[in-house]
């Protein structure tokens, strides 16, 4: 079952099932504008991929980027 659950917090980026999310999440859990994640994607420095109208990163890039443990320590 896919959990379409918008990400609020680290702890849902930690336990969802959803391979990638959007950039407006990325910017979100970091408290900065959507267009610095998407120049980030541009600029090499974080992965995502635009599919349609939707600019994703993969889940595991967001936590392994910014060395959020994959479980709760």
């Amino acid at each position: 079952m896919t959990n379409n659950k918008r990400i609020t917090s680290v702890h849902d980026l930690r336990t969802t099932d959803r391979i990638a999310i959007t950039h407006t999440e990325v910017a979100a859990l970091l408290g900065i504008d959507a267009r610095t994640v998407a120049s980030s994607i541009e600029k090499g420095e974080l992965p995502g991929r635009k599919l349609g109208r939707k600019l994703l990163i993969p889940t595991h890039a967001v936590l392994d980027a910014f060395d959020i443990p994959q479980t709760a320590a």
